[in-house]
C-alpha cells in the first residue's frame, strides 16, 4: 500500500478515534453532571427541611436577620424546583448512555482500520474497504439523536496532546468541569450565607 493511501486509512481511524473518545468524554461529563445535580437536590432538601424544623433557634440565633432566613429557605426551595425541572428535562442520563453506546459501537470500526493497515492489501482494494468504513462510521454517527459538545473533543485532544497543537490546559478543564463545579460550591451556599449573617 502506498503512503498517500496507508494515510488516507490512518486520518480515517485518527478521526473515528477522536469522535469515540469525545463521546466516551461526554458520557462521563453529562453523567457526573446528572449525579451531582441529583446530590444537590436532595442536599438541598435536607438543607429545607432542617432549617424549617430549627427555624425558632436559628432565629433566636441570629434575632435581627429573621426575614433573611425566609428568603434564603424560600431561594433554597425555589432551587430544588428548578434543578428538578432541568433534570428532568435535559434527561441527562439518557444523553449520556446513548453517546457511551454510541462510542462503543465505533471501536470495531478501529480495529478494522488497524487490520487493514497490517494486512496490506492492494491499493484499490484498501481504498475501497476503507471507503465503506467510512461510511458505516457516518452511518453510526448520525444513527445517534445525540451528540458530543466541542468541550469534550477539547477534553480529549488535551488527553493526547499528539493528536493536535497544545490547548490551554486551565481554559479547556475549566469548560469540561464547570457545571461539577458550579454545583459542588452551590453545596456550600447555605453555609456561606449563614457565615455573613453571623458577621452582621
Amino acid at each position: 500500500m502506498n503512503t498517500a493511501k496507508n494515510d488516507y486509512i490512518q486520518q480515517l481511524k485518527t478521526k473515528i478515534w477522536i469522535t469515540r473518545g469525545a463521546r466516551f468524554n461526554a458520557y462521563r461529563r453529562l453523567n457526573r453532571r446528572s449525579k451531582i445535580t441529583t446530590y444537590l437536590i436532595s442536599i438541598y432538601s435536607a438543607y429545607v427541611l432542617i432549617a424549617s424544623f430549627f427555624e425558632e433557634q436559628l432565629n433566636a440565633y441570629f434575632p435581627e436577620a429573621p426575614s433573611t432566613f425566609k428568603i434564603i429557605l424560600f431561594s433554597s426551595s425555589l432551587l430544588i424546583l428548578v434543578l428538578s425541572v432541568i433534570e428532568n428535562a435535559s434527561r441527562y442520563e439518557i444523553t449520556a448512555y446513548n453517546l457511551h453506546e454510541n462510542a462503543k459501537k465505533l471501536s470495531p470500526l478501529i480495529e478494522k482500520l488497524e487490520l487493514l493497515i497490517s494486512t496490506h492489501p492492494n491499493n484499490e482494494d484498501a481504498i475501497k474497504i476503507a471507503n465503506e468504513i467510512s461510511r458505516e462510521y457516518y452511518n453510526l454517527i448520525n444513527s445517534c439523536a445525540e451528540n458530543h459538545s466541542s468541550t469534550d473533543h477539547e477534553k480529549f485532544k488535551l488527553d493526547h496532546p499528539e493528536t493536535s497543537p497544545k490547548k490551554n490546559k486551565l481554559i479547556v478543564l475549566g469548560s469540561y468541569y464547570f457545571s461539577s463545579i458550579t454545583f459542588i460550591l452551590t453545596i456550600f451556599a447555605p453555609f456561606f450565607l449563614i457565615f455573613l449573617l453571623n458577621r452582621v
